[in-house]
């Protein structure tokens, strides 16, 4: 989504690189291997996040620019065509998303988030159709910095008007005064893999535990915090007798789930 839409010219930049032999000058290899290269090994860790590849994109900007100052008239018309399909694409995936498509579940969830959807579709409607015109009249000049400035614009709508909305279900706040409380003076624990933004401010230590015999011997006055769709999972070796060992002292929801703090009931 960080490089949409792009990355919709990236064969036809591949074809252009090996059809003209571009890989045997330096400079182009380079550029290649500097893109190519982080690509390649972080697809291969377990944890995967498109920002990590940020370091990355200025190599591949200059290999898309220097592809784009060189086409003729007839070829930067076609890559127009494709550059207005696409954020048409994104405009038609907007509009429906803010005129009830998706079923009910998801428009439950996009219900908070409509005014920013509604107002991004438009922009991003309003810039297809500037550029499908200018590709048009094979205006190729003006294909690249219009494309920017629509993304650009629906960037900063979805930055800071949508953000602002997400961030008040997405940060921690909630969850730390609601749990706070019944952490003080304890020993808290996290049932697998850990949120740091849990950890963090509640300013408590939060050894992780994994396996599933390991709550057996947890003390009735330590707590446990728990992302609700890891403990309800038959997994690690959980069974429903030893979740049934626990209660919840507090849910709350967080993200696009909910975390729980958990003590073990008294024998």
């Amino acid at each position: 989504m960080l490089i949409f839409p792009w990355v919709m010219l990236l064969p036809v930049l591949g074809w252009n690189l090996c059809r003209r032999g571009r890989l045997a000058a330096a400079v182009p290899r380079f550029l290649v291997l500097a893109f190519g290269l982080p690509l390649l090994f972080l697809s291969l860790v377990q944890s995967k996040q498109g920002k990590y590849l940020l370091m990355a994109y200025p190599f591949l900007a200059l290999l898309l620019g220097d592809f784009l100052v060189g086409l003729n008239p007839k070829r930067a018309r076609r890559m127009g065509f494709l550059l207005a399909g696409a954020i048409l694409l994104l405009a038609l995936a907007l509009g429906v998303a803010a005129l009830g498509g998706g079923g009910q579940k998801v428009q439950a969830q996009l219900a908070p988030f409509l005014g920013p959807l509604r107002l991004m579709a438009v922009l991003a409607l309003s810039g297809g159709i500037i550029l499908g015109f200018q590709a048009w009249h094979s205006l190729a000049q003006s294909l690249v910095p219009w494309t920017a400035a629509t993304l650009g614009l629906v960037y900063l709508v979805g930055g800071t008007w949508g953000f602002q909305l997400l961030d008040a279900r997405k940060n921690y706040r909630r969850w730390t005064e609601t749990a706070r409380p019944f952490m003080q003076g304890r020993q808290v624990f996290y049932w697998q893999t850990i949120r740091s933004g849990v950890m963090v401010y509640t300013e408590h230590l939060m050894p992780e535990i994994r396996r599933a015999e390991a709550l057996d011997s947890l003390d009735p006055e330590a707590r446990l915090v728990a992302q609700k769709d890891e403990w309800n999972a038959h997994a690690w070796g959980m069974t429903p007798e030893r979740r049934a060992q626990f209660e919840i002292l507090c849910q709350v929801p967080t993200g696009g789930g909910e975390i729980l703090l958990l003590r073990k009931k008294h024998s």
